[in-house]
């Protein structure tokens, strides 16, 4: 097969992807919504302070929900007051496909058979988010439970923000760049099957869980013996207080493997031809990293 004849196979098809952007009462954003449909490329165009960066920022928060950047400052109300009338809210639209949560989160477009995950997070005061997911069984938004679960498996299962400035300093954007470059190619690296159905990947976080499970069971013996020693100190001052450790050993093996070197370490060059001068991206100019982008 030659050069012209090869073909590239698609990347992360079954991953989700966003159909939707729903902002109400946040920041530059009154209390009309403002609905945003999603596609490969969305362009925001207008004048200054009419909300591009609000549009931005709020698929960020959601985004970031368990963390510090999900909780909102008085200032992030509409005029930076908080009025029960006007209470900042965020809604996202998902299309899933192998990593679709229960079924009573799914909606089933009748004209494309999409399967749609609705959430929404709201703010009663400053602070930390409620999310929601709707309830198409019901017809409402659930009180007793959201999709996917807590919010690290939820984030895990729509696609990841990556917000960067295009005045930048150029060191910032090649580091973003060369990041999402590693992303896929650690994507790629587990999707990669060998003939016996496993590929390398899977086997080495397999073998990884092993081992771990068996030093903490030939550990185990000692670490009861520590926690005994400790609760008993620990006792003196508070009466029936006991230390146990947890060493999570059902976690998920991947965070101990690392494929590739810190993102600052990985390089990506840019030039006229294979056989011309490359350089790296922080010394292109503005205009390449954009276009890279």
């Amino acid at each position: 097969m030659n050069e012209q004849q090869r073909t590239i196979e698609p990347l992360n098809q079954e991953r989700p992807r966003l159909k939707q952007l729903i902002i109400q009462n946040f920041r530059g954003i009154g209390n009309h919504p403002v609905t945003i449909e999603l596609d490969k490329i969305v362009v925001l165009v207008g004048p200054n302070n009419v909300g591009k960066s609000s549009i931005l920022r709020a698929y960020e928060v959601a985004m970031s929900e368990g963390s510090n950047e999900a909780n909102l400052q008085e200032d992030d109300f509409p005029g930076g007051v908080v009025h029960q009338d006007s209470l900042p809210m965020i809604e996202l639209h998902t299309v899933v496909q192998n990593h679709a949560p229960g079924a009573r989160w799914i909606h089933t477009d009748s004209i494309t058979q999409e399967k749609l995950v609705k959430e929404r997070w709201t703010w009663a005061t400053p602070g930390a988010p409620k999310r929601q997911g709707f309830d198409v069984e019901k017809k409402v938004w659930a009180e007793d439970a959201v999709p996917w679960g807590a919010p690290n498996v939820a984030n895990y299962n729509r696609p990841k923000p990556h917000r960067i400035d295009a005045f930048s300093d150029p060191k910032v954007q090649a580091d973003v760049i060369v990041k999402l470059l590693s992303n896929v190619i650690k994507e790629r690296v587990k999707d990669v099957q060998e003939e016996a159905g496993e590929s390398q990947y899977k086997h080495l976080l397999r073998t990884i869980a092993t081992l771990r499970q068996q030093v903490i069971s030939e550990s185990i013996a000692h670490i009861e013996k520590i926690e005994l020693q400790v609760s008993e100190l620990l006792s003196e001052v508070f009466p029936g207080y006991v230390v146990k450790f947890d060493p999570r050993a059902e976690e998920e093996a991947e965070s101990d493997l690392n494929l590739f070197q810190k993102v600052n370490n990985a390089q990506l060059k840019m030039g006229y031809g294979e056989n011309g001068h490359l350089t790296t991206l922080d010394r292109q100019g503005s205009g390449a990293r954009r276009t890279l982008l």
